[in-house]
Formats: C-alpha cells, sequence, structure tokens
C-alpha cells in the first residue's frame, strides 16, 4: 500500500508539473505569435527600402561585385 501511495504521489506530481509547464509553454508561444504579428503590422506601414534605387534601376552606391582584396587579379594595385 505505501508504494502505491508513493508511485500515486509521484505521478499526480508529475501531472500537475507537466500540466503547468504547458500552460507556462503555451503563453510564451503566445505573447511571442502576438509580438510577431504586432512587429509584421509595423514594417507592413514602414517605407519601402526601395526608395534607394535610383532612376536606372540600380542602387549604384549600395552595390558589391563580391571582390575582396584576395579576390583581386595578380598585380593588381602595383606600382610601376
Amino acid at each position: 500500500m505505501r508504494w502505491l501511495l508513493l508511485f500515486g504521489g509521484i505521478f499526480l506530481f508529475a501531472i500537475l508539473w507537466f500540466g503547468y509547464l504547458g500552460w507556462w509553454l503555451w503563453q510564451k508561444v503566445t505573447a511571442l505569435a502576438a509580438t510577431a504579428a504586432e512587429l509584421e503590422r509595423v514594417l507592413a506601414s514602414a517605407p519601402s527600402a526601395r526608395q534607394d534605387v535610383g532612376s536606372n534601376g540600380h542602387a549604384a552606391k549600395h552595390r558589391f561585385d563580391g571582390r575582396g582584396p584576395h579576390r583581386r587579379p595578380a598585380g593588381a594595385g602595383q606600382r610601376g
């Protein structure tokens, strides 16, 4: 009888504990979803980043061709 009470108490505690954890996690998930929806609403009302694009359709000052110092051709930047 003592074992039944012991394991029954542990089982009841586990059910209550995991129920509480599930409720807590649900609160966090719904808060995160509300934050994401609010962020999406704010970003949708923000001005577009495409305003940087010039008349030719290219944002020339923001272009990057992928060449860094390690990708220059041999002899580039050498004097005389």
